[in-house]
């Protein structure tokens, strides 16, 4: 009995997996945010389905002692919205992307922009794109 019950379990499945279409891919988002003047890199990708945004430090060191790199997101209407500081070469953020959308990362004072811009110089910038 126990053993023709696993067979059924396994059987059902088999079919399960191969007879119905797997869902929609998840959305993923990617830019690459380099800087002109300065040998800095962030690598950005955005996961949809887990709603979070990764930036890598790829390229370059931490900011200078007394200022921290702040992340802003600018939508088409050319408003910045910050989206936390990234003081670790890894930094995780929950949030809701588009394609689209522009990465940015300024230099500012440490603790971040004292108000709801960037005040300092914007270093690296790039747009999201699927990827």
């Amino acid at each position: 009995g126990g053993a023709l019950a696993t067979v059924v379990a396994a059987l059902a499945v088999f079919l399960a997996v191969t007879l119905w279409p797997p869902g929609p891919a998840p959305v993923v988002l990617q830019a690459e945010l380099t800087a002109e003047d300065v040998e800095l890199r962030f690598n950005a990708r955005w996961d949809a389905s887990a709603g979070v945004l990764e930036l890598t430090r790829s390229a370059g060191t931490a900011a200078p002692e007394g200022q921290d790199y702040e992340l802003w997101v600018i939508d088409d209407t050319g408003v910045p919205r910050s989206l936390g500081l990234l003081r670790e070469p890894v930094t995780q953020v929950s949030s809701v992307l588009a394609p689209g959308l522009t990465l940015a990362v300024s230099l500012e004072p440490e603790g971040g922009s004292p108000g709801d811009a960037p005040t300092g110089p914007v270093l690296a910038a790039a747009a999201l794109a699927e990827g």
